[in-house]
């Protein structure tokens, strides 16, 4: 896909989702090249 498309926040958003709603632990493995998922869990606000 190409990128500005959500990817990484759609996959983050429903990461948390599916573990709060089962109160589960959720693995995240980050294939990109660019590592945007990875980045993300460290950006301060």
């Amino acid at each position: 896909m190409k990128g500005g498309v959500g990817k990484t926040t759609l996959t983050k958003e429903l990461g948390y989702f599916m573990a709060d709603s089962k109160k589960k632990k959720i693995l995240f493995i980050d294939l990109d090249p660019q590592s945007n998922l990875t980045q993300s869990f460290f950006l301060t606000y």
